[in-house]
């Protein structure tokens, strides 16, 4: 599938190119240098970071995970990366899959939560309408 004139993957493709730009080194671990001596980060390191930017939310990508293989991720990342075939291409496809997920478990208990509120607030009409005082309502 074409994704070039998909918004999801135009917003995720401006948020990864400012991230990227306000984050050099993104792929590093924390206090490595880049080089051979350096350490790759952890997916769920970069994860937890793209997570911590409030855009990240906004960019709708969490509720676009079920197209086969995250290849809306992969042609994103494809696009920002000048070399796909690399560690840090699987590293940042892995990354945005980890925190699209996690935000996709964060509606869903949000999700869940509201249902329960409510199913509470109407259970509580309901019992107020049906067991109401027989004073209520009526004048002196």
């Amino acid at each position: 599938m074409d994704y070039r004139l998909d918004p999801t993957a135009q917003r995720l493709e401006r948020f990864l190119r400012r991230w990227l730009s306000e984050h050099p080194g993104w792929q590093w671990s924390q206090g490595t240098r880049s080089g051979w001596a350096a350490a790759m980060r952890e997916s769920s390191a970069l994860a937890s970071a793209l997570l911590e930017d409030t855009e990240f939310a906004e960019v709708g990508v969490a509720t676009r995970l079920n197209t086969p293989d995250g290849e809306l991720v992969r042609f994103v990342v494809a696009r920002v990366l000048p070399w796909p075939a690399s560690a840090e291409f699987n590293l940042l496809v892995e990354a945005v899959t980890i925190a699209a997920l996690a935000r996709q478990r964060q509606q869903r208990v949000f999700a869940a939560g509201a249902t329960v509120a409510a199913a509470v607030l109407v259970g509580a009409v309901i019992y107020g309408t049906m067991y109401r005082p027989a004073f209520i309502g009526k004048r002196a």
